[in-house]
């Protein structure tokens, strides 16, 4: 966080920050105002989207849990019937893969990794991806956002993910420049919701059957897609995918 400094951030879900409201001493409202702090998230500055509001109650600044864990990878999944919270984010560790999809094109290299072929049940994934810039000249690099998509097919041909914004994001790429990104744990949760049936997704959040953070046992095809303008024009239009296979026992 910069740019402003804060004398003290609390993060929390958007259920537990109605609570605190609705459960405030009905003296202390006139301590409760919106906050006017810029979130900053890995240097970027971050957007909220337009449903939520920073307040400030009695001298602390409230963001959403969900929000931020999510733009960070992770995933929060609220147990309603023992009331606990749990929050899911990709461990930073050394990264070694067992399986790979290595795609070569243009002058590109896009990767697709994962530490393990097999996972446990309830176990996280390690999973990520990078496009490598090999050309000799500098370019424009632009991109939506993110840059790198990720998306998983299971054995009865349910797809989840993929998704990316229109948004031009121009970045100056030399030789040897990099993205990277690691598969987004929101990615999961979608997967469960579309399982599930259910018609609404913050309800499904709230009583799922189980932690949707995790996939259920079976074979999965995770595949990242890189789609980008190599220059200004849709005739420097660049695509391309890398795709493994995984299994959840």
């Amino acid at each position: 966080m910069h740019k402003k400094s804060l004398n003290k951030i609390a993060l929390l879900t958007c259920a537990l920050f109605v609570t605190v409201i609705s459960t405030t001493n009905a003296d202390n409202l006139d301590k409760i105002i919106k906050s006017p702090v810029t979130l900053w998230l890995n240097d970027k500055e971050h957007s909220l989207s337009n449903e939520f509001d920073l307040y400030n109650i009695n001298g602390s600044t409230y963001v959403p849990l969900r929000d931020i864990v999510e733009q960070l990878g992770g995933a929060v999944y609220y147990d309603s019937k023992s009331s606990n919270i749990s929050i899911h984010l990709p461990k930073a560790s050394e990264k070694y893969s067992s399986t790979s999809s290595i795609h070569n094109f243009d002058d590109f290299t896009l990767e697709l990794h994962s530490s393990k072929s097999s996972y446990e049940e309830n176990e996280n994934m390690n999973i990520w991806a990078s496009l490598t810039y090999r050309g000799a000249e500098k370019i424009d690099f632009i991109h939506g956002s993110p840059a790198l998509s990720f998306s998983i097919t299971d054995q009865d041909g349910v797809k989840e993910g993929g998704y990316t914004t229109a948004s031009a994001i121009k970045t100056e790429f030399d030789t040897g420049n990099q993205v990277t990104s690691d598969f987004p744990l929101r990615t999961i949760l979608e997967y469960n919701y579309r399982k599930s049936g259910k018609p609404d997704y913050n309800l499904f959040l709230a009583n799922p059957d189980s932690d949707p953070s995790y996939l259920p046992p079976g074979d999965y095809s995770i595949k990242v897609n890189a789609s980008f303008l190599k220059g200004e024009g849709i005739v420097n239009q660049k695509n391309a995918n890398a795709e493994i296979k995984i299994t959840v026992k």
